[in-house]
């Protein structure tokens, strides 16, 4: 009996330390919402331990391609329906904002610092299965892969053409009330150094909107 506690208690800390890669994209929003620009370090997709090598494989084939990943419903004809063209970035945000809803509905909210692998929140198997549970609901993992797959991959011209369409969303956030202040990376791609709703959420429904408006979503 104390073996299998061991070994499932070694399963939950594997767990764990698999969403760590997962869930540093929290910290990457609460850095885009804090008043001082800051830079975070995304892992890279072989990082990301709860997907497969084939699954890395084909997003990044998939990016390279320019093919959204987003969740499709797969017609008669085999071709994919439905997709989600949205920017990759945006999709991000909005998956975050369900997962988000995902766990406070579940009566839990994100404790202490989701980069911290000696996070004592880690110790506790229930709210593992919830972080998991709602990684898995919201299709977030996959989104965080395709964010840092086409972040890496991004030509120049390709860096232009995000930087537009980040221009063009911008002032349609800001007519709604929310705060945005920008800095350049490495590649001279535009991101936020503050990104935050009049309320400090991630408000989908604004981004949604607001993608649709100045025409970069379908």
């Amino acid at each position: 009996m104390r073996h299998n506690l061991k070994t499932r208690a070694g399963r939950d800390s594997y767990r764990s330390i698999a969403l760590v890669s997962v869930l540093s994209m929290a910290l990457l929003f609460s850095s885009c919402s804090s008043d001082s620009a800051s830079s975070t370090v995304v892992r890279s997709p072989e990082d990301v331990q709860v997907l497969t090598p084939k699954e890395v494989k084909d997003f990044r084939k998939n990016a390279a391609k320019g093919i959204s990943t987003g969740t499709g419903v797969t017609g008669a004809d085999g071709v994919p329906q439905n997709l989600d063209t949205r920017p990759v970035e945006t999709r991000l945000f909005d998956a975050y904002a369900k997962f988000s809803s995902c766990i406070a509905s579940s009566g839990e909210k994100v404790r202490g610092d989701l980069l911290d692998r000696s996070n004592p929140a880690f110790q506790d198997p229930a709210y593992v299965s919830i972080l998991s549970k709602c990684a898995a609901r919201t299709g977030i993992i996959q989104i965080l892969t395709e964010f840092n797959t086409v972040r890496a991959e991004l030509t120049p011209k390709q860096v232009k053409e995000r930087n537009k369409a980040f221009l063009k969303l911008k002032p349609c956030l800001e007519k709604r009330g929310w705060k945005i202040t920008t800095t350049t990376n490495e590649i001279g791609l535009l991101v936020p150094a503050v990104f935050r709703s009049p309320d400090g959420s991630i408000n989908s429904r604004d981004l949604n909107q607001c993608s649709a408006e100045v025409g970069i979503a379908n």
